[in-house]
């Protein structure tokens, strides 16, 4: 008589058993748990035999492992469904002292009587086959790591030639990242699908932290202590000079009247002052030879006009720097958009991993 099993704890077992008074001939309990299924298997003799469950004739034997006591070679094999289940068949049959006949029911016919074989005892042995091996396991993080640094190389790419950032490209990092892992790895489980969900994200967050570092230099335009502005200023006194070749006073007022209007207005010649004259006669003229005759070279002109910050001013520099990298990160990471395709791209990751 076929027997199904679905234990509490999920195992699945099905076997055969011959009844004796329309119950199991000894004791039943669950490989994995230990929980007892003789009540359950009485009460399935009985539902098939239509009568009611008369005690046992035989006492429960109490070896390590669960028995079930069956006929030979009545065992069937376990359904392609089923969890697989290794068989053991021992060479002896229960004893005389493991089996008590209960006080109500008729004593067994003995086997020599009626040319019955006494029955084997049949162990069940659970084979706890893991869902996912430890090499293949590593190899699936590793495609997926693979795959979602693949995947935020092109994204940042695009960013850097095109100045395009978009930001559906975040989805194709967790496809990337569950490809990988399922080329390399040949196995599926929810924990490989939930570490691929967490590289994909991971490897969204560091490209646009490095997409945040790009907008940050372009907006601030490189270090201005390392930029300066002496070709521009040889650039001017060269112009100076030109306008003012020989220095005598009616040229210097004449050069100073059209600084001093505007674009569309004539110069006023009587607005400059004999003072002025004198001052960029005497002071700004020079330099500005110096500086066109190439006298005044680079370092030296950089040294004079180089102001000394004090540490707290540098110190402050950077604090300000630090402040404006954080919100221009935090806006691009925790936007509305950016949010879903990073959830997205979990979810195709973890999809593609776990098999969910």
């Amino acid at each position: 008589m076929e027997i199904k099993i679905e234990c509490s704890c999920g195992s699945r077992y099905k076997f055969d058993v011959e009844p004796v008074n329309g119950r199991s001939p000894t004791s039943l309990a669950c490989p994995n748990c230990q929980a007892s299924w003789t009540d359950h298997a009485n009460a399935m003799i009985a539902r098939q035999l239509g009568v009611t469950a008369s005690p046992p004739l035989v006492a429960t034997p109490t070896p390590a492992p669960a028995v079930a006591t069956v006929s030979a070679g009545t065992m069937a094999p376990p359904a392609p469904s089923a969890p697989k289940f290794a068989l053991r068949l021992s060479s002896h049959a229960p004893s005389e002292a493991s089996a008590a006949p209960s006080a109500t029911a008729e004593p067994a016919p003995a086997p020599a009587s009626t040319g019955r074989h006494m029955p084997r005892v049949v162990t069940l042995d659970p084979v706890l086959e893991p869902q996912v091996s430890m090499g293949n396991f590593g190899k699936g993080v590793l495609g997926a790591a693979l795959g979602a640094i693949l995947g935020s190389g092109v994204y940042y790419l695009l960013f850097i030639h095109t100045s395009v950032r978009l930001k559906l490209i975040a989805l194709g990092i967790g496809f990337l990242a569950g490809m990988g892992a399922r080329l390399l790895s040949k196995d599926r489980s929810k924990e490989l699908g939930a570490i691929v969900a967490v590289v994909a994200v991971a490897c969204i967050v560091g490209t646009q932290y490095m997409i945040a570092q790009s907008w940050f230099r372009e907006i601030e335009g490189g270090p201005s202590e390392d930029k300066s502005d002496y070709e521009d200023r040889v650039a001017e006194a060269r112009k100076v000079v030109a306008a003012v070749p020989n220095g005598t006073d009616q040229e210097i007022r004449l050069y100073l009247a059209k600084e001093m209007a505007d674009e569309d207005e004539k110069p006023d010649l009587k607005a400059v002052e004999r003072e002025e004259i004198k001052e960029f006669k005497e002071v700004d003229l020079p330099k500005y030879r110096d500086l066109a005759s190439g006298k005044i070279t680079k370092e030296d002109y950089d040294k004079a006009n180089t102001i000394e910050a004090t540490e707290e001013d540098r110190q402050r520099d950077k604090d300000a720097e630090k402040l404006a990298f954080r919100i221009i990160f935090i806006g691009l990471t925790l936007s509305k958009f950016n949010i879903a395709c990073m959830i997205g791209a979990a979810g195709i990751g973890y999809k593609m991993t776990a098999d969910a």
